[in-house]
C-alpha cells in the first residue's frame, strides 16, 4: 500500500478534527475505525424505531462567535440545521430531595436565580460567577486565540473546585448546584481544577444546544469534509499492533492482516490501549511506562434507552438531573447496585417534537462502577449470560424508582427500554474498564500535568479526551492541538481569530 502522511486510529470527534485540519494542510490522511460506524461518542443507534445518542446528548458554546460554532465553521462542518437551542429559561433541571433548581441561559440570569434561592450567599455567588468568567480567559485554545498569558492564577490548574467554592460560600445545597457539572467530566469537586470546571459551566450557560437528528449527522459532515482533501476512513479495521523500529512506528497492523505505513501515527485510543499494542517499548523509561499503566481511570456509567408514554412532565428541550442528597459532601458518593444512585442524568433522545410519534424517547445515565460487572468481563457482547441481564434489570429498576420519587408514575410510563453497562463502553469505545471519560481528569492528570499529545515514540501522537479534557468541544480542541504538533498551531489559531472577526463585521 502507498505510504501515507498521517494515519489516525479511531474516528471520534478529536480524530476527525485532526484529520480535516491535516488534510487541508496538504497531508494525505487515513483513519482506521474498528467498528462499522464512525464517530465515537457521536455515534447513534436505533432501538424501538427511535434514534439514541451514545454520548452527544447536548453541547455548549454553540452560538455565533462562541468556541464550538467557531471551530466547526473553521472545519467546514457547521450547519445550523443540525442544532436546536435548549430552553433558555432552564435547560438543566436539578432535582434534590427537598428542592429543585433550573439553570438558565446567561450569567445574569444564572447569578440572579442563585441569589434568589440563596440570598444570604449573594456576595459569594457574585464572586464565584466573576471568577468563572475570568478563569476561562486563560485557556487559549478554548478562546481560540494565540495569546498565551505569562502567568496563571493558582485556581486555573492548582486549586480545586471545592477549595475555591468553600472559600466563597457555605450553604451545602448551593455548593451542590455548583458541583453539578462534575458529572460531565467525572471528577470529584476536590480533585478537578477550578479552571477546567469553569469551562464546562461557561460552555453551557453561554448557549446550550441539542442535536436535531443525533450526533452521527456531524460525523458524516466530517467524513465528507475529509473526503474533499482526499482523506479516507476505513471501518472494521481494528489496530492490533504498532510495529516499532528504533524510536519510530514502522508499520500499523490490523486484525484483518492489513499493514499500513505512515510518516505520523495519531491514536485517539485510550493511552493504555495505545501503548499495549506497541510491540517494542524498550525506548521508554520505566518511570514513563509505570505512569501510563498506573493512570487513574474516570468513572463508568450505566445507560438506559427508554421510550415513555407521551405526557407533559418532560420537555425535549430540557435535561434532568436527579440527586440522592443535597449535602455537597455527598457528591459522587459510591453506592451499591441495590442503592439509589448518587446522580442520574436524563435527556430527550429526540429534541424535535414528532407529531406522528406515540412515545417520548429518553437517555438515562447513572454512575455504575466497573466492578459491578467485572464477573462477566470475559463474556462476549451480545452473548452475555442471563445473570448479567438480570443484574442490569435490577439496576435499571432502582434508577426508575429514584426518578419516581420526584415524578410519581414514572415507572408505569415506561413502554420499553434497553440497557448498557461499562462492558458496553469497553466493547464499543475501548476505554479502560469502560470509563466514560477515559482517565480521571484530576489536577494530577490534567493541565500542565496531562499526558498531552507527545509520546516517547517520535512519530506517535495522542489525541482525544485523555490528552486534554472530556466533552465534544474539549475533544475537538484536543484534535486541533494534536494536528498543531505536525503542521503548527499558531497560524490555525490566527486563522480562527480572523474568520471570527470577518463574521462579526
Amino acid at each position: 500500500m502507498k505510504k501515507i502522511d498521517v494515519l489516525i486510529i479511531g474516528s471520534g470527534i478529536s480524530a476527525l478534527t485532526a484529520g480535516v485540519i491535516l488534510g487541508r494542510q496538504g497531508k494525505s490522511v487515513l483513519i482506521l475505525e474498528q467498528h462499522t460506524k464512525i464517530g465515537g461518542y457521536l455515534h447513534c443507534f436505533k432501538r424501538f424505531g427511535e434514534k439514541f445518542d451514545t454520548g452527544a446528548h447536548y453541547i455548549g458554546s454553540a452560538e455565533s462567535g462562541q468556541a464550538y460554532q467557531r471551530l466547526l465553521k473553521f472545519l467546514g462542518v457547521w450547519d445550523e440545521k443540525d442544532y436546536i437551542e435548549l430552553d433558555p429559561n432552564g435547560f438543566d433541571e436539578l432535582y434534590f430531595p427537598n428542592f429543585k433548581f433550573a439553570i438558565p441561559k446567561g450569567y445574569p440570569a444564572f447569578q440572579g436565580r442563585l441569589i434568589e434561592m440563596f440570598p444570604k450567599e449573594e456576595v459569594g455567588i457574585k464572586f464565584l460567577i466573576a471568577k468563572i468568567q475570568e478563569a476561562v480567559k486563560y485557556f487559549t485554545t478554548y478562546q481560540l486565540h494565540d495569546f498565551v498569558p505569562g502567568t496563571f492564577p493558582p485556581e486555573i490548574f492548582d486549586r480545586s473546585l471545592s477549595a475555591v467554592v468553600d472559600g466563597a460560600v457555605s450553604d451545602p445545597a448551593l455548593k451542590y448546584i455548583l458541583y453539578t457539572y462534575c458529572s460531565h467530566h467525572g471528577t470529584l469537586p476536590q480533585d478537578v481544577s477550578f479552571g477546567f470546571h469553569s469551562i464546562i459551566i461557561d460552555t453551557l450557560v453561554s448557549g446550550a444546544y441539542g442535536f436535531t437528528d443525533g450526533g452521527d449527522v456531524l460525523a458524516e459532515r466530517f467524513k465528507n469534509e475529509l473526503a474533499k482533501t482526499g482523506g479516507e476512513i476505513l471501518t472494521k479495521q481494528k489496530v492490533t499492533r504498532l510495529e516499532v523500529e528504533g524510536r519510530a512506528i514502522k508499520a500499523v497492523h490490523t486484525e484483518k492482516g492489513d499493514v499500513f505505513h505512515a510518516d505520523w501515527v495519531i491514536s485517539s485510543m485510550h493511552p493504555r490501549s495505545t501503548f499495549d499494542v506497541l510491540d517494542d517499548t524498550s525506548s521508554m523509561s520505566n518511570i514513563f511506562k509505570n505512569r501510563i499503566h498506573q493512570l487513574k481511570e474516570g468513572p463508568s456509567f450505566f445507560g438506559i434507552y427508554a421510550v415513555l408514554k407521551n405526557d407533559n412532565r418532560f420537555s425535549a428541550l430540557k435535561n434532568y438531573f436527579f440527586f440522592n442528597s443535597e449535602n455537597s459532601d455527598d457528591f459522587g458518593t459510591e453506592t451499591k447496585p441495590q442503592d439509589p444512585p448518587s446522580v442520574i442524568f436524563m435527556s430527550a433522545a429526540r429534541r424535535v417534537d414528532d407529531p406522528q410519534a406515540t412515545g417520548f424517547p429518553v437517555n438515562i445515565h447513572a454512575l455504575a462502577p466497573y466492578d459491578w460487572f467485572e464477573l462477566w468481563a470475559d463474556s462476549k457482547y451480545g452473548r452475555r449470560p442471563a445473570e448479567y441481564k438480570d443484574h442490569k434489570t435490577l439496576i435499571a429498576h432502582r434508577i426508575f424508582a429514584a426518578i419516581e420519587a420526584h415524578h410519581p408514575g414514572f415507572t408505569s410510563s415506561i413502554e420499553k427500554f434497553e440497557t448498557s453497562s461499562p462492558l458496553s463502553h469497553l466493547h464499543f469505545n475501548g476505554s479502560h474498564q469502560g470509563s466514560s471519560y477515559g482517565i480521571y481528569h484530576s489536577m494530577a492528570q490534567s493541565g500542565p500535568r496531562a499526558i498531552g499529545p507527545r509520546t516517547k515514540i517520535l512519530n506517535l501522537l495522542l489525541t482525544g479526551q485523555n490528552s486534554l479534557f472530556p466533552g465534544l468541544l474539549g475533544s475537538a480542541i484536543a484534535g486541533l492541538r494534536t494536528a498543531g504538533h505536525i503542521v503548527g498551531i499558531k497560524h490555525m489559531l490566527q486563522d480562527l481569530k480572523q474568520n471570527t472577526l470577518e463574521e462579526l463585521l
